[in-house]
């Protein structure tokens, strides 16, 4: 239940005349998020900060004069005071200013337990969201300081799981990917579209959606979809638009550069793509094959590869002494030669790593240039992601490990979050800020 606290004003304009009254609540879907209400005696502009305790580390600009207005706040951590100053500008330029107080609820009983260490450095102004599979399966946000700001449950069927959490380009809306993980299932996969808020659910059905997704703004999407020929899986990148029409932008079967399909699993997979990128500057979407070890770049606008890297039909071969990559997840795009991997490797090596390769476009080769193994190692078998932030810090998912770390460019361990046994983690991704604001 929402609870609402009606709080008193400050005018802090000369005459007074600007009245204003706050009312601030606990929003009853998500616990973190406050709700402020804000009354005036003249239809107003707003300006207001807010943050834990003392702080004003947030603000919300409301640009649209009115006498009301119902705001969200969001980035604020469960189970702390917060505070919250409102500024009001009428028309005239008369301003008043009122200040309220409130607790955000503690954290779902049934949220997965954790433990961290260390300071972080690289990303104390931003956001990581992340999901968790296993023992329950929540999409939550951490802040800059390493505390949940936002969570979300969902229930799941059997033979289902939650493969992503991405927030979308709006700021405002969270994407969780249903994946069906059987014959019977796999038609049934979706995406529900969660608002921060928790108001407004929508199940989008997208058959045989799996691991990932990517936001190309203007309300499309692009996700994943398992394609099967013949009996033999493969793969295509398609595009749903704010029309809900699907359109495919790419097939493995249609790329004759993978090479000959045939199967590379017990379940007659070929290539099994896991991960997905977009990068809007360039019209370039990306993605990595987990059985075949190919990464391909590609036009939206036609579909047509501009890079074929590691594995069969790759336009670059390893440097003299080089090893390829081998069973790789999620990854980054740093640059048009420079290419961040998390690399599950074989069994046979039993050790998982981030690694970093840059291109030669003289000699047409690739070299590692960085990489990372936990010490002692872990072997992550499936899933898995990085980050590379300015300061040259990686971040690192060791997801079925449970556990997220930052590693300076020194190699050395600054911050991590680890996981209670029976959750695993899947991606994780980087935002600058929450809400439109």
């Amino acid at each position: 239940m929402t609870l609402l606290f009606l709080m008193g004003c400050d005018p802090a304009d000369e005459s007074g005349e600007a009245g204003l009254d706050l009312q601030l609540g606990v929003n009853a879907a998500v616990g973190s998020v406050v709700e402020l209400a804000v009354q005036s005696e003249e239809a107003s502009t707003l300006q207001i900060t807010y943050g834990v305790g003392e702080e004003r580390n947030h603000s919300v600009t409301v640009p649209v004069a009115a006498a009301a207005h119902a705001v969200h706040l969001y980035g604020l951590p469960y189970g702390y005071e917060v505070g919250v100053t409102v500024e009001a500008t009428t028309e005239a330029g008369a301003t008043s200013t009122g200040t309220a107080s409130i607790s955000t609820d503690g954290l779902p009983s049934d949220f997965p337990g954790y433990t961290s260490g260390g300071e972080i450095t690289a990303w104390t102004d931003s956001y990581a969201v992340l999901n968790t599979a296993g023992s329950a399966n929540y999409a939550f946000i951490l802040d800059g300081a390493g505390r949940v700001v936002w969570s979300w449950k969902i229930e799941l069927q059997p033979d289902e799981a939650l493969m992503r959490a991405l927030l979308g380009t709006d700021g405002e809306t969270m994407y969780l990917v249903v994946a069906g993980r059987s014959e019977e299932t796999a038609p049934l996969s979706r995406v529900v579209k969660v608002p921060l808020h928790g108001a407004d659910l929508e199940t989008w059905e997208w058959p045989h959606l799996d691991h990932d997704i990517v936001d190309l703004g203007g309300g499309s999407l692009a996700g994943i979809e398992r394609v099967v020929q013949d009996g033999l899986q493969g793969d295509a990148v398609v595009e749903r638009d704010a029309a809900g029409q699907f359109t495919t932008l790419y097939s493995t079967w249609e790329d004759p550069q993978l090479g000959e399909p045939k199967s590379n699993s017990a379940e007659n997979t070929w290539t099994h793509m896991e991960s997905l990128d977009w990068d809007e500057s360039t019209g370039l979407l990306s993605f990595q094959t987990y059985l075949t070890d190919q990464f391909v770049r590609f036009n939206r606008a036609d579909g047509v590869p501009v890079l074929h890297l590691y594995g069969e039909g790759s336009d670059y071969a390893p440097a003299e002494g080089e090893t390829a990559l081998h069973v790789a997840h999620q990854f980054e795009v740093l640059g048009p030669d420079h290419f961040l991997h998390f690399e599950n490797g074989g069994r046979e090596r039993n050790a998982s790593r981030a690694v970093e390769y840059q291109l030669d476009e003289a000699s047409m080769t690739y070299r590692e240039v960085w990489s990372h193994m936990s010490d002692p190692p872990l072997y992550v078998y499936i899933k898995g992601d990085v980050k590379r932030f300015d300061d040259g810090t990686t971040q690192i998912l060791w997801a079925t490990a449970g556990r997220l770390e930052d590693v300076n460019a020194s190699g050395a361990v600054d911050w991590w979050l680890q996981l209670d046994l029976g959750a695993v983690f899947t991606y994780v991704q980087h935002v600058s800020a929450l809400g439109a604001n």
